[in-house]
This record gives structure tokens, C-alpha cells and sequence, in this order.
């Protein structure tokens, strides 16, 4: 019986601790995605008119491929923007 009790509180001390490094990855995330910039400020700093082709450039390499990606998963509102060509992280915006 001792050692039941032994392995349900070695299973529950597990998942406590996980569940907190979890929390704790989703905060640094979220830390790490407030210190971009925001979609507006990153285009009025970044923005080049060629001909036809207007809209968010990479200030890196220059692409105007630019992909967008959920911070912790495909359908998080808060997504960061990355350049396709040098996979630069650009920017935020939250939908």
C-alpha cells in the first residue's frame, strides 16, 4: 500500500511540475512576442513602393514572402510574422 501511494505522489509532483515549466514557456513566449513590433510601426519603417507591388517588405533580405504563424499553435490570435527567404522573425499582430 506505502509504496502505491509512493508512485500516485511521484505521478502527481510530475505533473505539477510540468504543468509550471508549461506556464512558464507560455509566459517567455508571450514576453518574446510583445518585444516585437507591432504590424503598423514594422510597415511604416519597411514599407517599399515597386510599381505595383506594395505592402510589408523583410528588412533583412528584402522578400516580400512573408509567412505568419500562431505564437503556440495554427490558431492562436496572436501571430508573428517570418520572412520565407532568411527566416528572419519580423513582427506581430493579433486577429
Amino acid at each position: 500500500m506505502l509504496v502505491i501511494a509512493t508512485i500516485i505522489a511521484i505521478v502527481i509532483a510530475f505533473a505539477v511540475v510540468d504543468y509550471k515549466n508549461k506556464k512558464a514557456h507560455e509566459l517567455r513566449a508571450h514576453k518574446n512576442w510583445l518585444r516585437l513590433p507591432d504590424s503598423e510601426d514594422y510597415m511604416s519603417n519597411n514599407r517599399i513602393q515597386r510599381g505595383h507591388r506594395t505592402g510589408p517588405i523583410c528588412s533583412h533580405c528584402g522578400s516580400h514572402s512573408i509567412r505568419q504563424l500562431g505564437l503556440s499553435n495554427r490558431h492562436e490570435t496572436r501571430r508573428v510574422h517570418i520572412c520565407n527567404m532568411c527566416n528572419s522573425t519580423l513582427y506581430r499582430t493579433y486577429r
